[in-house]
């Protein structure tokens, strides 16, 4: 357990966690608590926590996917793991964790008169990344690559690879933790980096992947050397990351 915090606390886009004005620190604590509930057999907390979440942050409803993958896998209805009971009613719990997205968006409603605008704001000028080809296929991205300098998308390749190691961890994560927690991390590495048109900003967005960093801290466990390399090459990029962002540099 402890490698697995350490793995998170020095993952190198963990400056969000340490003081900036995002809600990364506390929608990882609502994610954390929400399986926790479930996995102590809480259907109706795990989702009232996941909908504190979802209220959090629009992206989410990963954790909406993730509680449900998880409360079915719990029962043997994706055949991972050894069913520890039956399916109940009071396993439908787990969907109240849409309650807080589903809020958000009547509010932006109601004081908008757009319920979505979350996505509409993705595609106004200067951001342009509205849902469609360019932002799927990443042609932005492409061209950054092809004409930018090394240091504007240099960023965007680190994002870009990690992601894909995120979603290369899956079926060890499956393996290792169930297959609800696979399906759990696939959605938060796939849904961020489909919807940005350049990869940017998905280094944040894999922070509540923690079945992945809980995996990193099992694989270290064993290695006494690797329990020092890794922990200190992932502060030493945490550290360079953070002062640079906090100097102006857009890295995430």
């Amino acid at each position: 357990a402890m490698l697995a915090v350490t793995a998170l606390a020095f993952y190198p886009y963990a400056w969000f966690l340490y003081g900036t004005a995002y809600s990364d620190a506390l929608f990882l604590v609502f994610v954390l608590s929400a399986f926790l509930a479930l996995e102590a057999d809480r259907p109706l907390v795990a989702g009232l926590l996941g909908a504190l979440a979802t209220a959090t942050r629009p992206t989410g409803v990963v954790v909406v996917i993730g509680l449900v993958a998880v409360a079915l896998d719990r029962r043997g209805l994706l055949g991972g793991r050894k069913p520890r009971s039956t399916v109940r009613r009071a396993d439908a719990a787990v969907l109240v964790s849409i309650a807080g997205l589903t809020v958000w968006c009547a509010w932006l409603a109601v004081r908008f008169g757009h319920p979505f605008a979350w996505i509409e704001t993705e595609g106004s000028r200067g951001w342009n990344q509205a849902p469609g080809p360019h932002t799927w296929l990443k042609l932005a991205f492409i061209d950054h690559v092809r004409r930018l300098p090394p240091s504007a998308w240099l960023p965007l390749v680190v994002q870009a690879a990690m992601c894909l190691a995120f979603i290369a961890a899956v079926p060890a994560v499956s393996r290792r933790f169930g297959r609800g927690y696979g399906i759990y991390v696939l959605a938060t590495a796939f849904l961020p980096a489909l919807s940005t048109s350049d990869f940017m900003g998905v280094g944040r967005y894999l922070l509540p992947a923690f079945p992945v960093f809980a995996l990193v801290g099992s694989a270290l466990e064993p290695h006494r050397l690797a329990q020092r390399i890794v922990p200190a090459l992932g502060a030493i990029t945490l550290v360079a990351g953070t002062a640079l962002f906090a100097s102006g540099y857009y890295l995430s």
